[in-house]
């Protein structure tokens, strides 16, 4: 059983299960999943051994699933979703990623704190309540990377994936106000 977190709240989790039947597909098996650890299976019994959760709140979440065949044997798992504010979403992932870009000198000094304050200013102005600014940050933060990838700076593959982080913290924020 695996998930694609951490994530930021009000995002979803991808939660997927790997499971088989030594009968095989004469013994088909259904999934069920309990994303809020409650025992209660809010999705399924299904035959896709994948599911999205959702969580509003930062915090540590099992998420729990059922697998049973035909013959009713069943497995059981879970998984720990972690789900961080939008403040710990920037520190987490984006700083640190552009971190790793200035070590690996993909990015110079300047280039990276360039990025930087504007990610450090978000976090502020969101520790302050201020979440339009913060929003406008992280869309100057979004101009730069582009930027930087027009003049061949980052790699597109590097600049999307900063890109696509910083989009899904402002859809939390978005989502949050």
């Amino acid at each position: 059983m695996d998930n694609n977190g951490p994530i930021v709240q009000g995002a979803d989790v991808d939660i997927s299960v790997d499971a088989s039947d030594p009968a095989g597909i004469s013994d088909p098996l259904s999934y069920s999943f309990d994303c809020d650890g409650d025992e209660v299976f809010e999705i399924g019994p299904q035959t896709d051994a994948a599911a999205t959760c959702s969580f509003g709140t930062p915090g540590q979440y099992d998420v729990n699933v059922k697998v049973v065949d035909d013959d009713g044997d069943f497995a059981s798992g879970s998984t720990m979703v972690t789900v961080l504010t939008p403040q710990e979403a920037i520190d987490d992932f984006i700083v640190a990623e552009i971190e790793d870009l200035v070590a690996d000198e993909d990015l110079n000094q300047g280039q990276g704190n360039a990025l930087l304050v504007k990610l450090y200013h978000a976090i502020q102005k969101l520790n302050q309540g201020k979440t339009k600014v913060a929003i406008n940050l992280l869309g100057a933060f979004i101009n730069q990377v582009n930027d930087f990838i027009s003049e061949g700076v980052l790699t597109p593959e590097e600049g999307q994936a900063l890109i696509a982080a910083a989009n899904e913290v402002i859809i939390a924020i978005s989502d949050l106000e």
